[in-house]
């Protein structure tokens, strides 16, 4: 079995990236060879480079060009398709997926409807049919009018995502909630199946993590990066859509029953309207008075992150809308329980395993309570803890790659 699968950025300081990789080697090893697709560095001119990763996989990186002429057409895209380099995109698709390159493989897998499955779809008219899985993530198909996030929120976009999911073969769902917006969208129900990606992290024997917590919250402790007292964490991306200002607000709530209560939130600020938020942020806590019980960190390095989640007594989720976020999962892999707005797809797992509490989105009230409640109770919060392992090693790497396989398998028999 020969699988040309194509993820939108495939760089080695990534998490995701990580992830990609690890699930192709798994694969390889269960006889599929895997090469990957992605989008290279802008240049003078078209081109595809041709690496190896470090996994051993094939990497085709496609360039995409920054003539006066594109320039104009990423203008033009980013006012129609809400993505400026869709034109570029697929004009590159278009000179990369040959009939004789095309002929070397089973299958097409393809992360996220939107924008980077619709530009196959528009590169492909013409061209050999291959049975096609398209991987939700929750940010391609996911709107909320509140932070203006999302693509759907305009008709072209939200038109060419009803016409992609309907042009898939096999739509992979990474939680209930994509699913149920993916069927909203018109998708036969019989061809969207929910499979979750594996954690970035293997989970810790049960056995290993409190050991394992002691030594990340000393050594943390004492190169001053957190503070003595309870250690909240929340590390994303620094977004309105993931509701951190509800966290900061929660946070004099809390304080008031664990006055020595840290938050730190970590993650990158890559645009002028992440910085704007970031802003906010440290002025919200500056007017609540909670200035210097609040940490906000750049982004974590990926191999760094399994340490602030154990040296944390919980890691927060009050996003108001999510696909899934992984964090909690990585949480649970040295036994951190998660506080996740309902909003979240990983809302379904954490009660199923009883990994920590659910809340709804925009109640920073309700957000107080559930962090003071573990906080207070240590019988509540080692259930949570024991719970929070459990729903790890749900998303295993073993697990992930027997169901993405399966998909496979299906795709080929119909």
């Amino acid at each position: 079995m020969r699988v040309l699968y194509f993820t939108g950025a495939y760089r080695p300081d990534s998490m995701v990236s990580h992830t990609h990789g690890e699930l192709v080697a798994a694969l390889r090893a269960r006889s599929v060879t895997v090469e990957i697709v992605t989008v290279g560095a802008v240049t003078q001119a078209h081109g595809v480079e041709l690496s190896t990763d470090r996994y051993g996989a094939t990497v085709w990186s496609l360039r995409l060009p920054q003539s006066r002429r594109q320039r104009l057409m990423n203008a033009y895209s980013a006012r129609v398709w809400a993505f400026a380099p869709f034109d570029g995109l697929v004009g590159a698709l278009k000179r990369f997926l040959t009939a004789d390159r095309l002929a070397d493989y089973d299958l097409l897998h393809i992360g996220m409807a939107y924008p980077y499955a619709t530009a196959f779809r528009h590169a492909l008219p013409n061209r050999r049919r291959l049975p096609t899985l398209v991987t939700i993530t929750g940010g391609d198909v996911l709107t909320n009018n509140e932070t203006g996030y999302g693509y759907g929120r305009r008709f072209i976009p939200r038109l060419a995502i009803r016409r992609t999911l309907r042009w898939a073969s096999l739509v992979q769902a990474n939680s209930p909630l994509t699913a149920a917006v993916v069927e909203r969208y018109g998708c036969p129900k019989e061809r969207i199946v929910v499979q979750p990606p594996q954690t970035a992290h293997e989970p810790l024997a049960p056995d290993a993590i409190p050991a394992y917590r002691t030594r990340c919250r000393d050594e943390l402790a004492q190169a001053g990066t957190v503070l003595h007292g309870p250690l909240l964490v929340g590390i994303g991306r620094m977004v309105a859509i993931k509701g951190y200002d509800d966290a900061i607000r929660a946070l004099p709530r809390i304080r008031a029953a664990h006055p020595d209560t840290t938050l730190l939130l970590a993650g990158p600020a890559r645009d002028a309207a992440a910085q704007a938020y970031v802003a906010l942020l440290r002025d919200l806590a500056t007017s609540l008075g909670q200035q210097d019980h609040l940490r906000i960190m750049d982004q974590v390095p990926f191999e760094a992150v399994p340490r602030y989640f154990a040296a944390a007594d919980l890691a927060l989720i009050p996003s108001l809308l999510d696909g899934l976020n992984m964090t909690g999962v990585e949480a649970g892999t040295v036994g951190t329980p998660s506080v996740v707005s309902a909003a979240a797809g990983l809302a379904a797992s954490v009660d199923q395993f009883g990994a920590g509490s659910v809340v709804p989105p925009r109640d920073y009230a309700a957000l107080a309570a559930a962090i003071i409640r573990l906080l207070d109770d240590s019988a509540a919060w080692e259930r949570a803890s024991h719970g929070a392992s459990r729903m790890a090693a749900a998303f295993s790497l073993d697990r992930t790659a027997d169901g993405v396989l399966g998909l496979y398998r299906r795709l080929l028999a119909g």
